[in-house]
């Protein structure tokens, strides 16, 4: 016959050596250790805030929904900044005339007349440069022609490095016909479209001549030209049978 729950009890605290203390105090002393037993078990088990406290940021969904969103952010930044068109870094001219080395040439966006020029080999001795402006910033595919001495005299030699390219204007029909026939251009009352109609004047050197008569007044003497800033010996005589003052 199995034995009862005391005599199991009874046979536990004997050879615990605990067969002298009383019942009671034996029973108050198994509620003490099933309480302190409880109270560590509470104190101590991971609760399931701990777990999520725990967790580490990678296995929360918010904050991998937060890491892709930066990661599309940047790829999208990155897209549009690729899309931005680069401005080209130099343009190509065409340099003629009295130069060393005419042909085309690639220079630098923004550079002038004058380094489109040196590209070339610069000034031939026979150059007329006061026949073109040096100073003005080049165009793409514009061609730029250095006239010679006697072309500038002669007045044949067309010019197109006043003006860029794309901007020249063919002079007007009445202007045409002062330059040609027989009538004389009035440099005291021309207009800056007549005045460009004479050899080797281009829209800076018109400018000039008609901001020096209202600076200066009418221009008493043809010969008065030549204080006009472009204006030197050369190209004075190639314009003063063409002139004429009222």
């Amino acid at each position: 016959m199995s034995k009862t729950i005391s005599e199991r009890a009874r046979e536990l605290a004997r050879r615990a050596g605990l067969a002298d203390v009383s019942r009671p105090v034996l029973v108050a002393g198994l509620l003490l250790m099933v309480v302190a037993i409880s109270f560590a078990a509470v104190r101590w088990w991971p609760s399931e805030s701990d777990g999520v406290y725990l967790a580490s940021a990678q296995e929360v969904p918010g904050a991998s929904l937060e890491e892709d969103s930066v990661d599309e952010l940047v790829e999208s930044e990155s897209i549009e900044t690729s899309r931005v068109p680069e401005l080209p870094e130099s343009v190509a001219v065409h340099v003629v005339g009295a130069v060393l080395r005419p042909g085309v040439y690639d220079v630098l966006l923004g550079q002038r007349v004058s380094d489109a020029v040196a590209a070339a080999g610069g000034l031939l001795g026979t150059a007329a440069q006061e026949g073109v402006n040096l100073a003005r910033v080049v165009v793409d595919g514009e061609q730029i022609r250095i006239p010679t001495q006697d072309e500038l005299v002669a007045g044949g030699a067309p010019t197109v490095a006043d003006t860029p390219a794309s901007a020249a204007q063919s002079p007007s029909p009445s202007a045409a016909g002062s330059s040609a026939g027989s009538a004389l251009i009035d440099v005291n009352r021309a207009t800056q479209a007549e005045l460009e109609t004479l050899p080797g004047v281009g829209p800076s050197t018109a400018k000039a001549i008609i901001d020096d008569r209202q600076e200066n007044g009418p221009f008493l003497a043809t010969e008065d030209l030549m204080r006009v800033t472009g204006i030197g010996e050369a190209k004075f005589a190639a314009i003063e049978d063409l002139v004429t003052l009222q």
